[in-house]
């Protein structure tokens, strides 16, 4: 544990932001789920409003720090590859 007066309040706010980005993430893997569950339960509307949602949510973590661009990235394009493929 921490010492000084300025490690401790860093290691409290560390604690405090990791439990906030731990809510991101949760998020995030919920809205992985949904648009997976969209995309084999085969209506394409809603998967495309599913994917819609879960991309924006990426690109707000990925601004913020939450996970990284590449991860982001990633995601995003494994996701609109099974909505596009919804579409044929």
């Amino acid at each position: 544990m921490p010492i000084k007066q300025s490690a401790i309040r860093d290691l409290r706010l560390s604690r405090k932001h990791a439990a906030a980005n731990l809510k991101v993430r949760e998020h995030l893997r919920f809205l992985l789920r949904r648009c997976r569950q969209q995309c084999t339960a085969g209506d394409v509307a809603k998967a495309k409003a599913a994917v819609a949602v879960a991309v924006s949510a990426f690109d707000r973590a990925a601004r913020a720090g939450v996970v990284k661009a590449g991860h982001a990235a990633r995601h995003k394009s494994r996701l609109m590859l099974r909505v596009n493929k919804l579409g044929r």
